[in-house]
């Protein structure tokens, strides 16, 4: 007997779309299904591997709940696997004697930055109180497994079955130095309050003041005022690419600046690591516990870090993708999936 894994994906968009699809790919053992409420602002969506059996959209009202335990009832899945701290929040409401319960945050909601200190505390205790049903939290970064543990109480940390299911790239590329005349440093992602366009801009300011020669560029999109305050500020923009032609823009770039206020483990900086391509980034708790060293928590620094790199042309930046290529492995993936997606009783 096969696995039978319903993937419920409720913030369906962006990097859950990818991490969600290795997910699937790599643990061909399994039948999947997938439930999903798209997030339109990404341009991000799954393909079609052959494992993923079937894919049902809801939109998010008292409909699309109904039909969250309509499609579970027509599957019988052997797993339901959460994707997203909202998924992760009616998950654990809609099936709270369901035993095989798997989720993973993609990132904590209380670690946004976005929001005041007051909704940080309402999404912490949330799932402070959410924890108290067991479940298998299956975190997507080292740091993500260590939020999940915190959360529990000590009384019931003895049945805690957490893991670190990491996200993973399978990119072959690897990048080489180009022939520019501009030096190029590039983000990746879409133009929003994670990933952070002022301490992008603020940056780039900075670094001017080192070196006049210094190009920023933002491959993604976002609203019209966030990619008009980019241009404005003399850094360009290319919009929403293809894959062929997004892999010409890193290719043909210096440097990988990834300056999002907070994360999973983002597919983008994974991507970039097995490239092995220079990467600088803000100095955030996730990104630090896969095995990034080049990180600073000011524009100033991270403005210094990359200065530094150019003056001493160090392609590798320390060689500090073979840490993060090491713990963001396949065949670590390959394990925990194996794990989490068990037949057998934990």
């Amino acid at each position: 007997m096969k696995p039978k894994v319903l993937h419920l994906s409720l913030s369906h968009g962006g990097g859950i779309i990818s991490a969600l699809e290795s997910y699937v790919v790599n643990s061909s053992f399994a039948e999947h299904f997938l439930i999903a409420a798209n997030d339109d602002s990404c341009q991000i969506n799954l393909s079609n591997p052959d494992n993923l059996v079937k894919s049902y959209f809801i939109k998010m009202n008292i409909t699309g709940l109904i039909d969250i335990y309509r499609i579970y009832r027509e599957i019988r899945p052997t797993h339901i696997h959460l994707h997203s701290s909202m998924a992760g929040a009616i998950g654990r409401l809609m099936f709270p004697f369901y035993k095989k319960l798997i989720y993973t945050p993609h990132c904590y909601a209380f670690e946004r930055t976005d929001v005041s200190l007051a909704t940080r505390k309402f999404f912490y205790y949330a799932e402070k109180l959410l924890s108290l049903k067991p479940v298998t939290v299956a975190g997507c970064s080292p740091r993500e497994v260590n939020l999940a543990n915190d959360l529990v109480l000590k009384i019931f940390r003895s049945r805690m079955h957490n893991i670190f299911l990491t996200n993973y790239s399978n990119i072959s590329l690897k990048w080489k130095r180009p022939e520019n005349d501009t030096k190029r440093v590039i983000m990746i992602g879409r133009i929003c309050p994670q990933k952070d366009a002022e301490f992008f801009i603020d940056t780039y300011h900075k670094i001017k003041l080192l070196d006049q020669s210094i190009q920023f560029y933002w491959i993604g999109d976002g609203n019209e005022s966030s990619v008009d305050k980019l241009l404005n500020n003399g850094i360009g923009c290319s919009g929403w690419l293809s894959r062929e032609n997004l892999l010409k823009d890193v290719m043909s770039s210096d440097l990988y600046f990834h300056s999002a206020s907070w994360e999973g483990n983002p597919m983008s900086v994974l991507e970039i690591s097995r490239m092995e391509m220079p990467c600088v980034a803000r100095r955030i708790p996730s990104l630090e516990s896969i095995g990034l060293t080049k990180l600073s928590s000011t524009p100033e620094g991270c403005a210094q870090l990359i200065f530094e790199h150019f003056v001493t042309r160090n392609d590798n930046v320390n060689d500090q993708f073979v840490k993060v290529n090491e713990i963001c492995s396949f065949e670590n993936q390959v394990t925990a999936l194996k794990n989490i997606y068990s037949l057998e009783n934990k």
